[in-house]
């Protein structure tokens, strides 16, 4: 009878420690949310804007033609000497075409601004060839990008339309470092507003 309720109570211990063990196994961290910061570019006062959410670990400069955003705090200080992308590193360049500027290049939408702007590039036999233009939605807008590599880096580029105007961007990665990243940055580019100055 001693031996019985001992081999019971060693099988109801086992089943305890395995139980939890196993829900130990499967409880995993919750990840860390992104904490962001709000950038807003204006171009002049007559003409609209945009904002858009930035990593707060990120750094970002605002000039007259745009934003540029990075994530290596001294990546805009790095030589262009042809070496290769750091890994790891992101660096998008954001600018404004106003309606007026995409009726100026014939533009209908953001599949037409890619192509505007990979036709120019293809004329340079030595520029980018970009791959075709794929059309996407972004915040529920009509989208476009396209994808070119060239020597050990990934570059998109994208068209996000807000209300006849167009966020134009050039996001700039090692190989491999847009596929990685690919949920920050749709993250990043779902939070693109159009902004009219007061």
């Amino acid at each position: 009878m001693v031996t019985r309720l001992t081999l019971l109570l060693c099988i109801v211990l086992l089943a305890t420690f395995a139980s939890a063990c196993q829900s130990a196994e499967t409880v995993a961290p919750e990840p860390t949310p992104t904490q962001w910061q709000r950038v807003t570019f204006f171009a002049t006062l007559l003409q609209p804007g945009f904002a858009i959410n930035v990593p707060a670990d990120w750094r970002y400069e605002v000039s007259d033609t745009g934003i540029i955003m990075f994530n290596y705090p001294r990546l805009l200080n790095l030589q262009d000497d042809g070496t290769e992308m750091l890994q790891g590193s992101v660096v998008a360049n954001l600018t404004m075409l106003s309606a007026a500027d995409a009726q100026r290049l014939g533009a209908r939408n953001a599949a037409s601004i890619i192509d505007a702007f990979i036709g120019a590039a293809a004329d340079d036999a030595l520029g980018p060839q970009y791959r075709d233009v794929e059309t996407i939605e972004i915040n529920g807008g009509d989208s476009a990008q396209s994808y070119v590599s060239v020597g050990g880096s990934d570059s998109v580029l994208l068209a996000v339309e807000l209300s006849g105007n167009y966020v134009l961007a050039i996001i700039v990665a090692p190989e491999g470092e847009l596929q990685r990243k690919s949920e920050l940055l749709d993250q990043i580019f779902d939070s693109i507003e159009l902004r009219v100055s007061n």
